[in-house]
């Protein structure tokens, strides 16, 4: 009686030992998980801003010299009409 019972508590004792490190190893993989997942978070936001700043640039259509010297025009004269009457606004629809 007195082996078995030492065998049963050394059972218990052993299965002790292993819940505590298959808890510990749990959290560990756990914690390491998390820091994967942040790390690769990291590193996609990195390659979309760079693929942002990487990304060909396309010019706009030149106004012809016609275009161009209107809006200069234009420009110029809603400039001055702002001056003169000191409403700097900018809109002035309906």
């Amino acid at each position: 009686m007195q082996t078995e019972r030492l065998t049963v508590q050394r059972i218990f004792y052993r299965l002790g030992k292993a819940r505590k490190m298959i808890v510990a190893f749990l959290t560990l993989t756990s914690r390491l998980k998390r820091q994967t997942l942040a790390l690769a978070g990291i590193i996609i936001a990195l390659m979309m801003i760079a693929g942002a700043f990487l990304a060909p640039a396309y010019a706009a259509d030149i106004p012809s010299d016609d275009q161009q010297d209107v809006l200069i025009r234009s420009t110029l004269a809603s400039f001055n009409d702002a001056n003169m009457t000191g409403n700097y606004a900018v809109g002035g629809g309906p």
